[in-house]
């Protein structure tokens, strides 16, 4: 995955299956209506088969007329669009993993482990401090993790006899005490707020758009926002309001509505404000989570990319 999420990225050997069960089941506003779950039928002297895995659910028919299937941008702009509430984080409650054969749950004392999963030559770090969430934990803001990219560079090619338990050896001890480094926290009993420090902190480190359409909608969100903060405050936040509805037409590209205003509008407009101070006299307001792909380093943008 960490190879083809990068921008060259052509091809990919991985079971995608998994990934979109995964989707499906926390990101219900991508999947398709569930059809009615049938039974297998049954074998010779009244048995069944084992029970399958829980995404073998999907395998029955599907409803799609409400779901936009094999459309690329839909998919990006839903996911850019979504609402803290259309996230399921624990899609599988406990009554659940008790009904699914022993297997599923045989490593359950590990899951949050915070260590490297290895299969010969390849080693990724698992970070489980990063979902807490996923468990039904709070959320804080992880530590800074240092990547190791040598490991990413690794192929079989010409390796044949290499002997990788010896060459991941040091990845090999952090795996043998796996259970002494397990991630937990406090339960999260209530959604996690807007303001959180973590998502503070998530919204302005990461790339938070994957579409136009996406952005453009936060953005228009966002200076609505600022303006009903700046209506807390004086008089003088007038000036700084004006710029940021100015900031929010041209995101929404509807700028023109600042272009060629009637003089007579004007002139009213501005008797009734004769002591506001300019935009020139006032800084601009500046969010304190600003857009990573919107600001430059001087003046707050919120234009797309």
């Amino acid at each position: 995955m960490s190879c083809v999420a990068d921008i060259d990225g052509a091809e990919i050997a991985s079971p995608v299956i998994l990934l979109q069960l995964w989707a499906w089941d926390r990101l219900p506003f991508l999947a398709p209506i569930m059809g009615n779950i049938l039974r297998d039928p049954v074998l010779e002297n009244e048995e069944f088969f084992p029970p399958p895995p829980f995404g073998h659910r999907w395998k029955h028919a599907l409803e799609t007329t409400g779901a936009s299937m094999h459309v690329l941008t839909k998919y990006r702009e839903m996911i850019d669009m979504q609402k803290p509430d259309e996230v399921i984080w624990e899609p599988y409650p406990e009554a659940v993993i008790m009904d699914l054969p022993a297997y599923c749950s045989s490593g359950r004392a590990i899951w949050r482990t915070r260590g490297p999963l290895i299969f010969f030559c390849v080693v990724e770090m698992y970070h489980p401090d990063r979902v807490m969430r996923q468990f039904g934990l709070r959320q804080r803001i992880p530590p800074v993790q240092s990547t190791n990219i040598q490991l990413h560079k690794i192929d079989l090619r010409g390796k044949t006899d290499k002997d990788w338990s010896a060459e991941h050896s040091a990845y090999v001890c952090m795996w043998n005490e796996r259970a002494s480094n397990i991630a937990t926290d406090e339960s999260l009993e209530e959604p996690m707020d807007f303001y959180n420090p973590y998502m503070l902190w998530y919204r302005r480190i990461t790339r938070r758009f994957m579409s136009p359409r996406g952005a453009i909608a936060e953005a228009l969100a966002h200076g609505i926002t600022s303006i009903h903060q700046l209506t807390l405050g004086d008089d003088v936040s007038i000036a700084r309001i004006r710029d940021v509805a100015a900031s929010t037409l041209t995101a929404v590209h509807a700028d023109y509505r600042m272009h060629n205003v009637p003089s007579s509008f004007q002139a009213s407009h501005h008797s009734s404000h004769a002591d506001t101070p300019s935009r020139h006299d006032t800084p601009l307001y500046t969010p304190s989570v600003p857009f990573n792909e919107f600001v430059t380093p001087h003046t707050p943008s919120f234009l797309p990319p």
